[in-house]
């Protein structure tokens, strides 16, 4: 009985040390001007491989964003110009760093388009933060949200960022997740390539 009692106080004394990650989650949402124009389009579908000229062509009569660009925005901010790693942009969002965290990775990206953004450049805004904070295999997953929106507030993209953290512990979970656990396909694989 002494044992059991001596146990439970280590794990409340353990509970105790444990980071708080709701003040990330409850916390207020940042929004964060954001401007690109025409060259900005043209350099990130060139960069990404694209050959299809409505998104490298500006003269071509149906010219627009390539639909993943705005994945760019916490990168880019306002800058015109390079930015160092991580841009001044990304760390406005405020975010948990874990204890015993050794490496950041960028899990996921969600993307859904709403409304075209302007093909000729624009100031956009956009806002959003950290929603949940879970543990998922040896460390911790970090779901944040974000709308891009205009000066009236027409949103134009809505994007989920997952972000995961490898080898953090110590820490509470709060909020909600945004990922769903894809399992691998059944059956045999329908291609193989020998090396």
């Amino acid at each position: 009985l002494r044992t059991a009692a001596v146990a439970g106080q280590a794990a409340m004394a353990d509970e105790e040390k444990l980071m708080d990650t709701e003040v990330y989650v409850k916390g207020p949402r940042v929004t964060l001007p954001i401007e690109y124009n025409k060259r900005d389009l043209i350099l990130y579908a060139l960069g990404i491989g694209s050959a299809d000229p409505r998104f490298v062509y500006e003269l071509h009569p149906d010219f627009a964003a390539f639909p993943t660009y705005p994945v760019c925005f916490l990168y880019k901010g306002t800058s015109f110009d390079a930015l160092p790693y991580p841009p001044p942009t990304m760390m406005q969002v405020p975010a948990p760093i874990m204890h015993g965290a050794k490496a950041f990775l960028d899990a996921e990206k969600y993307i859904e388009k709403v409304a075209e953004l302007p093909k000729d450049g624009t100031r956009l805004f956009i806002s959003g933060g950290v929603v949940g904070v879970h543990k998922k295999g040896s460390g911790a997953f970090i779901d944040k949200t974000f709308e891009v929106t205009d000066e009236s507030g027409k949103v134009y993209y809505r994007i989920i960022d997952g972000t995961f953290q490898v080898g953090a512990r110590g820490y509470r979970e709060s909020g909600v997740s945004c990922s769903r656990t894809a399992p691998p396909p059944a059956g045999a694989p329908a291609h193989v390539v020998g090396v």
